[in-house]
């Protein structure tokens, strides 16, 4: 059950560790246990958004500059815009060029019990030519939800470069697929550690290709 989150008036999630006397125990992006009320309680969510990387963890970088820590947020808020004028209640790992580990982008999704938690990310390394994008969602081994949700999700992300040709690339890994550290478990932390959330992580296109990187620009 969620345990809620405090958000300060720039928009950066605390997850609640304890309610105690002297006020909340909760976690900082940086995942110090600090006791603050921030400036708003939030208990629940239909859907958390986290934009892959930021501070300095940078993730892939294209060959016209565009970084993905850069293109992930921009692309989180679209979404958020989106989602709320479809009616549902949004909220952000993070707001702005914050490095967070993982363990804190789970708590914040743990604390908060969405719905539906995407972490949003942009490809880099794949050479082989496709006629198609070579766009990945991976779910939660265990999850039909998850499983679900990447699949849609897939096939949404996919219609939306439908409308672009460009040279892609791709790997095996296209379309909705898990990825499993050993039998039975996931190989990313951000799957791993949100047992009961539906949770897929997307990655649209390739940065590394310069024309997807010029597309994603």
């Amino acid at each position: 059950s969620s345990t809620g989150v405090v958000v300060d008036e720039a928009g950066v999630i605390f997850p609640i560790v304890e309610e105690l006397p002297g006020g909340r125990s909760v976690t900082t992006p940086c995942a110090v246990e600090i006791i603050y009320d921030g400036d708003r309680y939030l208990k629940e969510v239909d859907v958390l958004l986290d934009a892959g990387h930021g501070g300095p963890e940078t993730g892939s970088v294209g060959a016209n500059g565009l970084i993905e820590r850069d293109l992930s947020l921009p692309v989180a808020l679209l979404t958020e815009r989106e989602l709320i004028t479809l009616g549902y209640s949004v909220e952000l790992t993070r707001r702005d060029n914050l490095h967070m580990p993982i363990r804190q982008r789970t708590a914040i999704a743990n604390a908060l019990s969405p719905r539906a938690f995407v972490p949003i990310h942009h490809n880099g390394g794949a050479l082989r030519r496709s006629d198609k994008p070579g766009i990945e969602t991976f779910h939660q081994v265990g999850s039909t939800e998850s499983r679900r949700l990447a699949g849609l999700l897939f096939e949404e992300i996919n219609n939306a470069f439908s409308d672009y040709w460009v040279p892609w690339v791709a790997t095996v890994h296209r379309g909705a697929s898990t990825r499993l550290k050993e039998p039975g478990l996931d190989a990313y932390g951000v799957l791993r550690y949100t047992p009961g959330i539906p949770t897929v992580i997307s990655e649209a296109g390739y940065l590394s290709n310069p024309a997807e990187a010029q597309l994603l620009a």
